[in-house]
């Protein structure tokens, strides 16, 4: 947490525009996300196919883009990620927006920014993923930043200020270049599209990514309301949302932020607008759940949620371990949506082979809710689902440091927060937990 209290007061009382853009809160962010990410490992690889698949969704980004443009009739844009989607009873359901979507979907419309698409019918599609022209377009825009950025004061200052700012963290400085051609690409296309449209109202579900910032400070400029849909933690451990009164009403920051509860709205309040909304989602997936699945935890004292997270990897061997100690509880295993792969299911099927207390297939697929509903105990590094456990009342056992910097505020309360050290997971008894 001090870490990102020293980031985001260096750039605070930087108030330069680039190109436009209000610049402060993409340097935190690309700061920001490099220390997050310090020590994952990205194990995607690419090949000839994936460049055809990548092609086909360019065409159809051009396609869904100048679709847009002809629509008169919506008002309201919702933008969402693949990420989102869970599975309740065999279709796929946005647990961000959706929520929201259904209550406005006659005068919206509805987009994914990701770089994969998730396989399944989806209750409501996404009209169109317009992400990949904006990575294209970018690449004309780099080539013009990399001719003649050099020339322009502030994008070669805010450069500057970036690399000082990644040695003083002992950081490879980010591509800042590749970055602001993506943010520019996209306020380009969106400001076109925008004012071509009868677009005002503006959700998204992730408002920290490139191509979103870019939709951001598009709608801004034009005067539309931006809103960013809470999707996870939201706590000055986290450089999203650890902005200062000094970043009030820049252009690269949603007008308002919509929240679960009293907790997630601590810190925004120094720099944006909020208002709770409440966690939707439970009460979404409670009115179209058919309780059709049969789980094999029956017969089980105590069932187990651990959900795992790219920053802690899938803690396989001290997972495996407990699974065994605990022969009387059954284990569901859930992993990040986007650790989801077929490297992770078999490494998890050669390290749990034989163990019949334990589920990860279902687990990793199926809404959350749902496995809560199933649940006695929730485990977790410091992932949000410690909030949505909570919600449910379901206690958590918190096994990484940071845990306790996101959660203090509800560790004292009815629900049992806890933290455990990792080293101590596989020893722990769950007897007191409950």
């Amino acid at each position: 947490m001090k870490k990102i209290e020293e980031l985001v007061s260096i750039f605070e009382g930087y108030d330069a525009k680039v190109y436009g853009i209000d610049i402060s809160p993409v340097l935190v962010y690309l700061i920001g996300n490099r220390l997050k990410q310090r020590g994952v490992h990205n194990n995607q690889r690419f090949c000839a196919i994936d460049c055809i698949f990548r092609s086909i969704l360019l065409l159809k980004s051009i396609v869904g883009y100048l679709s847009i443009l002809c629509i008169r009739s919506k008002t309201t844009l919702f933008v969402s990620s693949e990420n989102n989607f869970s599975d309740i009873d065999g279709v796929l359901y946005d647990k961000v927006v959706d929520p929201l979507y259904i209550k406005d979907k006659k005068c919206a419309i509805k987009l994914v920014f990701s770089s994969y698409i998730k396989s399944g019918m989806k209750a409501y599609p996404n009209q169109w993923n317009i992400s990949y022209i904006i990575y294209a377009f970018s690449m004309p825009v780099y080539i013009y930043l990399k001719l003649f950025a050099r020339f322009n004061h502030e994008v070669v200052k805010s450069g500057k200020l970036l690399c000082e700012a990644s040695k003083f963290f002992d950081l490879k400085a980010p591509n800042y270049l590749r970055a602001l051609s993506i943010i520019l690409s996209g306020k380009i296309l969106f400001s076109l599209l925008l004012r071509m449209t009868n677009i005002r109202k503006i959700f998204v579900s992730n408002a920290y990514s490139l191509d979103t910032i870019s939709l951001i400070i598009a709608g801004n400029i034009i005067g539309a309301k931006t809103y960013s849909i809470q999707h996870g933690v939201q706590e000055k451990g986290h450089y999203a949302f650890s902005f200062t009164s000094n970043y009030l009403h820049k252009n690269t920051l949603p007008y308002k932020y919509l929240c679960w509860d009293e907790f997630s709205t601590n810190t925004i309040r120094k720099f944006a607008k909020t208002k709770i909304m409440g966690y939707q989602w439970f009460e979404f997936v409670r009115s179209i759940y058919s309780d059709k699945i049969t789980f094999c935890n029956d017969g089980f004292e105590k069932t187990v949620l651990v959900t795992t997270q790219p920053t802690t990897g899938i803690m396989i061997e001290e997972i495996r371990a407990m699974i065994l100690n605990n022969p009387d509880t059954y284990f569901f295993y859930r992993l990040h949506p986007s650790q989801i792969s077929d490297e992770s299911f078999n490494e998890l099927e050669m390290f749990l082979q034989g163990i019949k207390n334990v589920d990860y297939l279902d687990a990793s697929k199926l809404a959350l809710p749902i496995l809560l509903n199933e649940s006695n105990i929730h485990m977790t590094g410091f992932s949000s689902t410690t909030l949505e456990a909570f919600f449910a009342k379901i206690p958590t056992i918190l096994f990484h440091k940071k845990g306790i910097e996101y959660y203090k505020a509800i560790m004292n309360q009815d629900v049992k927060v806890v933290y455990v050290p990792l080293k101590l997971i596989p020893d722990y008894s769950l007897n007191g937990v409950i």
